[in-house]
């Protein structure tokens, strides 16, 4: 789908037969021959810096275009985020996914220190906390769902923790936000890493996803593309100087997603597909995935708040909701001394009738995407279970 050209590779590495480009072993360059001196200069800011797949919501890779400048900006977030050359960064993020490039560049141009692993010591559990500690990482890129199963360690020298990729919960930040900056960050791969930044509190109810980023613009707006009032959920949507060009060969996504900005003449916005909210203080609520919103016999329901319910509950230290099979299902990691009947009971107690999960399953844990990330498409099935006692309509 790139056109690419070349194949960057190792020798232990088995490219596809289908590429039909040069195929370049790094093993057999001989790369202290060449001059070391600067390359020159021929990218212009707004050129490319790379073309990277995002599956987003649809689960169909498209190549995202994103520019220099765009890469250059996020990287002014670096004092944001404590990274100065004294710094030790970890870089957690898989190389496919665009957080590895907030990472990396992050830290070189701050004149920080990179720390590379492998993904089988990232989530070892205490053996990933031990070697945090040895190597004194001191600013760490974390998506929630790792947290949530790295076993706590005190990490006097880890100072700052950037949580990103997917929704924060408050669970996680009374837990690894203590004696430290804790960062939630938000923003699509279509706006280069992140778009908003915010720090939190173990005391706060929910996490925010805080404020606009350097030079980025945020917009939550109506249906017709109105700005919605403080406190009504709407459509998030990016501008500024973190937009990417657009997708690689697919101009009609193109121009559905990146639509022109109806409050500053001449530039783009970025339609993310996300409900949010403006709070009071300026800060923003993530509320959700717009198609994500579920329509059951006619009550339209937002997940998020079933698993914020759940989350309260003292025993659940995870929660997610989905509709499997048409019926809502809780997946739930839970501590031992409680029923299913408390659950459910507390659910009847909180929610409206119509939210409480037709089905609650417990897990060990839940399955994880390469970066990290919920894979929602892993999560079991319900067992269809009989009712003990049928009563005709």
């Amino acid at each position: 789908d790139s056109g690419a050209k070349y194949v960057l590779t190792h020798e232990n590495i088995n490219v596809p037969e289908t590429f039909s480009g040069e195929i370049v072993k790094i093993d057999d360059l001989a790369l202290t021959e060449n001059p070391r001196t600067n390359l020159e200069e021929i990218n212009e800011s707004t050129d490319l810096a790379y073309l990277i797949y995002t599956s987003g919501t649809t689960g169909k890779p498209k190549g995202v275009m994103v520019e220099h400048k765009s890469v250059s900006n996020f990287c002014l977030m670096g004092e944001t985020f404590g990274i100065s050359s004294g710094s030790r960064v970890l870089q957690f993020a898989s190389f496919s996914f665009d957080v590895s490039v907030g990472e990396i560049f992050s830290a070189l141009l701050s004149g920080a220190t990179l720390y590379l692993g492998k993904k089988e010591l990232f989530l070892s559990g205490d053996k990933f906390t031990k070697w945090l500690k040895d190597q004194a990482i001191t600013t760490a890129f974390f998506p929630p769902s790792v947290l949530k199963v790295t076993p706590y360690e005190e990490l006097p020298d880890l100072k700052t923790i950037i949580a990103m990729g997917e929704a924060c919960t408050s669970d996680i930040v009374k837990v690894w936000g203590k004696e430290r900056t804790f960062i939630n960050g938000y923003g699509p791969t279509e706006a280069t890493i992140g778009s908003t930044a915010g720090v939190c509190t173990p005391d706060m109810e929910k996490p925010s996803i805080g404020t606009p980023n350097s030079n980025e613009r945020i917009y939550i707006v109506n249906d017709n593309l109105n700005l919605q009032p403080i406190g009504i959920p709407g459509e998030l949507c990016i501008g500024g100087e973190g937009l990417a060009r657009g997708y690689w060969n697919l101009p009609e996504l193109t121009k559905e997603k990146f639509v022109r900005n109806p409050f500053i003449p001449g530039e783009k916005m970025y339609r993310t597909g996300d409900l949010a909210r403006w709070l009071p203080d300026g800060s923003i609520d993530y509320v959700g995935r717009i198609d994500d919103q579920i329509n059951i016999r006619g009550y339209r329901i937002e997940p998020s708040e079933i698993e914020h319910c759940l989350l309260e509950y003292p025993n659940v230290k995870e929660a997610v909701v989905v509709i499997q099979t048409d019926y809502l299902c809780a997946y739930v990691i839970v501590d031992d001394g409680y029923t299913m009947n408390d659950l459910r009971k507390y659910l009847k107690q909180s929610l409206p009738h119509y939210m409480v999960p037709a089905h609650i399953i417990e897990m060990e844990k839940m399955p994880l995407t390469s970066n990290g990330k919920l894979d929602r498409k892993a999560l079991p099935l319900p067992e269809i279970q009989s009712v003990e006692e049928y009563v005709a309509p």
